[in-house]
């Protein structure tokens, strides 16, 4: 409740790309720098968006103050609508490697100096060398690290960045103390120096290169949001961008393509793929995105892996490996299929159409064509009516199977293939039996291919489909 006369706070918003944070203390230095300043309501930073959130009074603070604040620890703004570039990802990752390549190979040099005088082999000029190996490695590959302390110091912050450079500072003073003090361990303490800037340098990279592939592989996700729509002008198809879409505007969606928009259908029937509830047999890219290294952390608790099969552990595209005609001419049979499938956009159907295109076999344009999600089409090719699609299907459209023919069908199943029913005018045709090929059966995600090697790992293969067709998967990776 508010009493009459009390005046409602009026609250801005400051919403910023912030560049330069690589890691967890950037994080927290920024929140503690606006967690200071009067005014400031609330903070919220994003790592792994590398963007800056924050409610504020203008009344007590200003827009430009708050950016001043961030420019002052040392990081970039940038209007947080610009996406930034792959090849500007890719050039920070270089960059952070290059100098994590040069603080790596100083360190090297400085264990083999510690070793051979721990081994009793000592000369004049090895403390000079890890001198130079310490002022090198801290003011070379090292020097972002200081900015960004020496920014957190100027306002008061204390924070990992300072922690990790008192160390450094510490193992160096130490080090120059031992030319005054015969028997001081010199190397020892510039070691300290090189060791603890390159350790921060590896943290810093591990993070930009797993905020970086995660980063990649949301913006692929949203790259697969239609960009264009086929928009019916004067009977004929044209491609228009989604933004130039009027109300009104007729839209054609072929069967497998994304709804670019919404709407009204008007002409024709086909149903919605529902794959990511479902779990269709669709090969998918798949990988796994870590936002921090506390999955690694847990990573040996693990006591049973659980793995999705499709697009996870098999890898590649479905093909026509096996086909079986029942005394029909076969040219006839993919000439029909081929007619009925040139429509449908679904991975087997392609797959189909990829081997009538290599047998050279021609085929017509279909009369009618319906696609019926998870099943199969229906096309009316000349006088004939085409129906391909699963047996359940088939056998739906009063198709009869004898048992010969579901017994093959079971054969294919067991051997790991899908087997696609042809039925002409209520009569089986033939059946087509699609998988993975036998050389590229065993390509299989290095990820996963690793976790399941492990002994020390339990693992079992999750399938919506049943233990016949991923038994050929389980065999190769010893999965239960």
């Amino acid at each position: 409740m508010l009493n009459v006369g009390e005046k409602i706070k009026d609250i801005s918003k400051f919403h910023v790309k912030i560049g330069g944070m690589s890691c967890s203390f950037c994080v927290e230095t920024i929140k503690k720098a606006y967690g200071k300043q009067k005014g400031v309501e609330n903070v919220n930073v994003s790592l792994s968006h590398e963007e800056l959130l924050i409610s504020y009074d203008p009344s007590k603070i200003s827009r430009g103050e708050l950016e001043k604040t961030l420019t002052d620890l040392g990081y970039t703004i940038a209007d947080p609508r610009k996406v930034k570039a792959f090849e500007e990802q890719e050039k920070e990752l270089r960059l952070a490697r290059k100098r994590l390549f040069i603080a790596g190979t100083f360190t090297l040099i400085s264990l083999i100096l510690m070793i051979l005088m721990w081994s009793g082999i000592r000369s004049w000029w090895f403390r000079w060398a890890m001198l130079s190996l310490a002022l090198a490695t801290m003011f070379g590959p090292g020097w972002p690290i200081k900015k960004k302390a020496w920014q957190s110091l100027k306002r008061g912050i204390l924070n990992q960045h300072i922690l990790l450079e008192l160390g450094a500072f510490s193992g160096s003073i130490g080090g120059f103390t031992g030319f005054f003090m015969p028997g001081f361990p010199i190397a020892d303490f510039f070691a300290v120096s090189v060791f603890v800037t390159s350790y921060h340098l590896l943290s810093g990279w591990v993070s930009l290169l797993v905020r970086t592939r995660a980063s990649q592989a949301v913006q692929k996700l949203l790259d697969l949001q239609p960009k264009t729509a086929k928009v019916i002008q004067n009977g004929k198809e044209v491609v228009k961008k989604i933004e130039e879409l009027k109300i009104n505007d007729i839209v054609r969606v072929r069967p497998g393509e994304r709804i670019p928009i919404d709407g009204i259908t008007i002409k024709g029937y086909s149903t919605v793929d529902e794959s990511i509830v479902t779990g269709e047999s669709i090969p998918l890219e798949k990988g796994i995105l870590m936002r921090s290294g506390e999955a690694f952390q847990t990573l040996p608790q693990i006591k049973k892996m659980v793995l999705d099969k499709t697009g996870t552990i098999t890898k590649g595209k479905p093909e026509v490996v096996e086909i079986v005609n029942y005394d029909f001419n076969k040219k006839k049979i993919l000439s029909l299929v081929g007619s009925a499938e040139r429509l449908s956009e679904h991975p087997l159907a392609q797959a189909i159409i990829k081997y009538i295109d290599e047998e050279k076999v021609s085929y017509a344009e279909p009369k009618e064509f319906n696609s019926f999600s998870g099943k199969g089409v229906k096309a009316k090719v000349g006088q004939d009516t085409v129906i391909v699609g699963k047996t359940s299907f088939l056998e739906e459209k009063e198709i009869k199977l004898s048992k010969h023919q579901l017994s093959k069908i079971e054969e294919m199943a067991e051997e790991g293939k899908t087997a696609v029913g042809i039925g002409v005018n209520k009569e089986l045709m033939g059946i087509i039996g699609l998988g993975i090929p036998a050389a590229a059966t065993g390509l299989l995600h290095p990820v996963w291919a690793m976790i399941a090697m492990a002994a020390s790992v339990g693992t079992v293969l999750l399938n919506s489909f049943g233990i016949p067709v991923i038994s050929q998967a389980k065999r190769k990776l010893n999965i239960l």
